[in-house]
C-alpha cells in the first residue's frame, strides 16, 4: 500500500473546514482504490491513510506529524487544515525528507521558508481578492474596514487588502485584529460602524463570521456590503439562517461552475458523489482543495514512479502545470 500520513482537527477553531477537507481526501482515496489503487513503478498500491486529531492545535500538530514520519513512517504527507497548522507540519516533513501537499494553507510566508519539498493545491492568500476589488470598484466603493483574526492567512487577507484597495481607489479606513479566543466584539463592531464604511469585511474562520454577525444583529448595525470568508459555508447559513442573507463571499465550487477536467472527476460528479458519501453533506472549498491535492499526489508518485524522491516528485508535480485542469487550471509556481 501507499501510506499516507495527516491530521484533522476533530475540536477546536478549525473542525468546520477540517471535516470538510478531510472528507474531500477520503472521496479521492476510495475513488482511487475503486479504480484498483495507484500505479509506481509498474505496480498497484492502494491508498492507505494514517491519522491523528491535532486538535487545531499547533504545538499537537507538531508532535503529531513527528509520530507520522519516526514511527509511522508513512511514505508521503498530507498537510492539517489552515496555515497556522500547516507551518507546523512543513518544518518537521522537511526535516525528515517527507513529500508533503497541502490544501488549506494560503499563507504565502510559508512558501518562503525554503522548503524543497512542499507544493500545494491552495491559492496563495494574496491572490485570492484579485476577483473582488474590481467588482467593489465597479460598485462606487470608497472606503473599507477591515476586522481580522490573528493568524497567518486572515493576516494576509489583510495585508492584501492594504496592498490593493489603493490601487482601486478605495480607503481602508479601519483595520484591527482579534485573537483567537475573542468572544465578544462588540465595542470593535460599534468603532467600525461609527465610521462608516463602505465595505466591512470580516477576516476570520467560519466560527468567528458566525460570531461576529449574529452580534452585528444584536447591536443593530449594519454595512451597505458585508464581506467574510466563510460565507459560503453550509455551516455559516445553517447556523445563521436567514441572517446570513446579504452577505458577500467568494465560492470556488459550485455546480454551475463546470469545467472539463483532465484529471479527477468534473465538478458535478464530484458534488453528487460527495454528498452520496456523506449523507447529503454539501462540499466547500476545502473539500475540492483537498480532493485536488489527492490528484497531485497521484500524478506526482506515478510520474516520479517513486513516494520517496522528493526530486522526482517535485518535478512530477510542477510536470503537471500548463493545460493541466481540475477545477481551476493547475500552475504550480517552482520558483516560490
Amino acid at each position: 500500500t501507499l501510506s499516507i500520513g495527516l491530521t484533522r482537527s476533530n475540536t477546536g477553531s478549525f473542525v468546520f473546514s477540517s471535516t470538510k477537507g478531510y472528507r474531500g481526501v477520503k472521496l479521492w482515496q476510495r475513488n482511487v482504490n475503486e479504480n484498483g489503487g495507484i500505479e509506481i513503478d509498474g505496480e498497484q498500491q492502494e491508498v492507505e491513510l494514517v491519522t491523528y486529531d491535532d486538535r487545531s492545535s499547533k504545538q499537537r500538530t507538531t508532535r503529531l506529524y513527528e509520530t507520522l514520519c519516526n514511527e509511522d513512517d508513512v511514505d508521503i504527507l498530507f498537510a492539517p487544515f489552515s496555515s497556522t497548522l500547516t507551518s507546523a507540519a512543513a518544518a518537521v516533513a522537511n526535516a525528515n525528507d517527507k513529500f508533503l501537499v497541502a490544501w488549506a494553507a494560503a499563507d504565502p510566508s510559508i512558501y518562503d521558508q525554503g522548503y524543497d519539498n512542499l507544493i500545494s493545491s491552495e491559492v496563495p492568500s494574496d491572490r485570492l481578492l484579485d476577483g473582488q476589488f474590481p467588482v467593489m470598484s465597479e460598485a462606487g466603493v470608497e472606503t473599507i474596514g477591515v476586522l481580522h483574526r490573528d493568524a497567518g492567512f486572515t493576516t494576509t487577507l489583510a495585508d492584501t487588502i492594504d496592498d490593493r484597495a489603493p490601487e482601486n481607489d478605495i480607503e481602508v479606513i479601519h483595520r484591527e485584529s482579534y485573537a483567537a479566543e475573542t468572544q465578544d466584539y462588540t465595542s470593535s463592531l460599534q468603532e467600525i460602524s461609527s465610521k462608516d464604511p463602505d465595505v466591512f469585511f470580516v477576516g476570520g474562520y467560519v466560527g468567528g463570521c458566525i460570531d461576529i454577525i449574529s452580534q452585528m444583529k444584536e447591536n443593530d448595525i449594519w454595512f451597505d456590503w458585508v464581506h467574510t470568508w466563510y460565507s459560503q459555508s453550509t455551516e455559516f447559513y445553517e447556523s445563521l439562517e436567514e441572517d446570513a442573507n446579504y452577505t458577500y463571499g467568494a465560492y470556488n465550487i459550485h455546480p454551475e461552475l463546470e469545467r472539463n477536467v483532465d484529471i479527477g472527476v468534473s465538478v458535478g460528479e464530484f458534488i453528487s458523489q460527495y454528498r452520496e458519501l456523506f449523507g447529503g453533506d454539501q462540499p466547500q472549498f476545502a473539500s475540492t482543495n483537498a480532493y485536488c491535492a489527492g490528484l497531485a499526489i497521484e500524478e506526482a508518485v506515478t510520474g516520479a514512479g517513486s513516494t520517496r524522491d522528493i526530486d522526482a516528485l517535485k518535478e512530477a508535480a510542477v510536470g503537471i502545470n500548463g493545460e493541466t485542469m481540475t477545477y481551476g487550471p493547475w500552475d504550480i509556481d517552482p520558483d516560490r
